[in-house]
């Protein structure tokens, strides 16, 4: 077991993702059971229906991303969103990388526009439910975001908030 501290995302445009800073005590959380809930992230998840775009009903969002197995003290993943209008004409494709920190206490990305987030684990209930949050920016303002993985169920839950605008997106394992 040990002690995990919540942290207060760190947001950094165009540098290298700083470590985030501890604020407060978190409760204990099993450390191996952690890093089996994050290692039954590896494959791809998809979202399971499209969400409206920043508030406007005729444009939605897909995403997807894919989370390699751990290597070298990281797991690598890759993902990308896509943003169409009236269902079928292209507005935007947004691919990102990122890295779920060996210890599994921390994700940061990389937008392709170069936009950083950082999100840190808040806690692991007794189903081992994993919730990160984190914030970073982006073109349309800034993002707050709150993950919640099942990895047990095969279920991630991204909640975000850009702009003032929140949208939900709810992920399946599909391999």
């Amino acid at each position: 077991m040990a002690t995990i501290q919540a942290e207060e995302p760190t947001v950094v445009v165009n540098a290298e993702m700083p470590a985030p800073v501890p604020t407060e005590m978190a409760r204990s959380v099993d450390m191996e059971a952690l890093a089996g809930e994050i290692a039954k992230c590896v494959g791809t998840w998809k979202t399971d229906h499209s969400v409206a775009a920043f508030g406007m009903p005729c444009c939605s969002i897909t995403a997807k991303y894919v989370f390699n197995p751990l290597k070298d003290g990281v797991y690598p993943y890759e993902g990308v969103t896509k943003v169409k209008c009236c269902g079928c004409c292209p507005m935007m494709t947004e691919k990102q990388t990122g890295l779920v920190s060996g210890d599994c206490l921390s994700f940061t990305a990389t937008t392709a526009s170069g936009d950083q987030h950082a999100l840190t684990l808040q806690d692991m209930d007794a189903s081992k439910k994993l919730t990160y949050k984190g914030t970073g920016p982006s073109a349309q303002g800034p993002v707050d975001t709150t993950t919640v993985i099942e990895a047990g169920a095969d279920r991630w839950t991204d909640t975000v908030t850009v702009g003032g605008h929140t949208m939900v997106f709810v992920f399946s394992k599909t391999t």
